[in-house]
């Protein structure tokens, strides 16, 4: 359903006219207002609301990596990090230094 959406306020308004497509969100804050539920209510709840989602991505992107074939891309940002090594005289970092490679070694042992 078509809506027109003030976030300034949190309030919204049904147009009553069907469209194609997805939702932008369920608004449910914004109805919470129209509603009178008072404005510290809503701070918590959206609050919760943004620490459920990224618990949620979380917990997805730590099953998929248990089934062996999703690594999360924080994992492979530490790895590569760890295997940049330090910068040689060049200013360049060598491809692997032997501390990073011990180090990473470690930490999947301890898997």
């Amino acid at each position: 359903m078509q809506i027109h959406v003030d976030e300034e306020n949190r309030r919204i308004t049904f147009l009553y006219k069907l469209e194609d497509g997805v939702a932008e969100g369920s608004f449910g804050m914004h109805c919470a207002a129209m509603c009178g539920i008072p404005n510290k209510v809503i701070e918590r709840a959206e609050v919760a609301a943004r620490e459920w989602e990224h618990t949620s991505r979380l917990k997805e992107s730590l099953e998929l990596a248990k089934t062996g074939c999703y690594i999360p891309l924080g994992v492979l940002s530490d790895v590569a990090s760890l295997l940049r090594g330090e910068p040689g005289k060049d200013g360049e970092a060598e491809e692997f230094s032997e501390q990073s490679v011990e180090v990473l070694l470690g930490a999947i042992e301890a898997l």
